[in-house]
């Protein structure tokens, strides 16, 4: 290698050395910088930092007042709130207006807050100063009006209360009543549905009311049908026949009968008439099976003017005649049935072959 060769190594080498430390200075000077710019953002954070505490500070301070004012504004909204209970002759313990006094305060459109409370309070004091004096009797008969006006209202607070436990005292006993009659009415349409059927007709016993307060509108209602393609019709002379509301109401009477016997006896008159010879047979057998058969029921009185020939009769039964009219002038001790009967026989074994 020649000499000028090594120069020029050298010469790169040294340049190479030149570059580097020109970029450590440079680096060098740009750490400076950034030294110098954090610095300063420090101290600047630091002054506001302690902007910020001087404001919290501040603003504590101005918290703790506003409490101490809340503080002092809810004491003396409980001494006003004593005071107007003491007033009113309240009980001092009371969270809340009564509801009357909210009433009266509608009522008489008394403003929300103390200014105008106090406004209508000399608004009306004025008026009392401009009313003049008061005759001392006027006052004195206003207070005994008052009083008597109060004793009444007294009086009416009671005899509502006594007038609610009356009603409700009379509601329970209807509702008792009621549901036994139900009942009953219930047990009545059983028989009479039944004694009905046997008659191969259609019966219904129904209980009615408009108004179940008004004892007055309370009745029964009886329903027949005599005919199967027909329905069930009120008993009313303008539906049925006097022969058909005769049965209808002999089978009332016999259903009624079976739950009521503590009634001594029971009496019907010429039920009998009108019906036709089939229903009549059939009404009186019916009888007679009720009555006959049980020897819990009451005395049965059935008055009559004829009769139908070959009819059943039983044993516990008693036939009683009662000969009348013109030609029975015959002492009554010569009329023996015994005989009759005996006369009857031999008339009809006479007919006999």
């Amino acid at each position: 290698m020649n000499k000028r060769s090594e120069k020029l190594v050298i010469m790169k080498k040294l340049e190479a050395k030149l570059n580097s430390s020109l970029g450590e200075i440079q680096k060098s000077e740009t750490n400076q910088y950034k030294a110098k710019i954090g610095t300063s953002a420090v101290k600047w954070c630091e002054r506001q930092l302690k902007v910020e505490r001087d404001n919290h500070s501040t603003s504590q301070h101005e918290l703790n007042n506003l409490n101490d004012g809340i503080t002092a504004k809810k004491q003396k909204a409980r001494e006003c709130w004593v005071e107007a209970l003491k007033k009113s002759n309240l009980d001092l313990h009371l969270r809340d207006i009564p509801n009357d006094l909210k009433e009266k305060f509608n009522k008489f459109r008394i403003p929300d807050d103390l200014d105008s409370v106090e406004q209508e309070i000399c608004n009306e004091e004025q008026f009392l100063e401009n009313a003049g004096s008061v005759d001392d009797s006027v006052l004195t008969k206003f207070s005994q009006v008052k009083k008597r006006l109060e004793d009444l209202n007294g009086q009416k607070t009671s005899r509502c209360e006594n007038q609610e436990a009356h009603r409700a005292k009379v509601e329970k006993l209807k509702n008792e009543w009621l549901s036994k009659v139900r009942a009953f009415i219930e047990r009545l349409d059983g028989n009479f549905s039944r004694f009905m059927c046997d008659m191969n007709c259609g019966g219904r016993v129904e209980l009615q009311c408009k108004d179940e307060n008004d004892f007055k509108t309370y009745g029964i209602t009886i329903k027949v049908s005599y005919r199967a393609e027909d329905t069930v019709q009120e008993l009313r002379r303008e539906y049925q026949s006097g022969g058909e509301k005769s049965v209808a109401t002999m089978l009332f009477l016999l259903a009624l009968q079976e739950l009521s016997s503590n009634v001594p006896f029971r009496i019907v008159d010429e039920i009998n008439q009108g019906m036709d010879a089939d229903n009549e047979r059939k009404v009186f057998n019916m009888i007679v099976d009720s009555v006959c058969s049980n020897q819990k029921t009451s005395q049965y009185v059935f008055v009559t003017p004829k009769l139908l020939l070959d009819l059943e009769y039983k044993r516990n039964m008693k036939v009683l005649l009662v000969y009348n009219g013109p030609r029975c002038d015959v002492n009554s001790d010569n009329w023996k049935i015994s005989r009759f009967i005996r006369r009857h026989k031999r008339l009809v074994a006479a007919e006999q072959p």
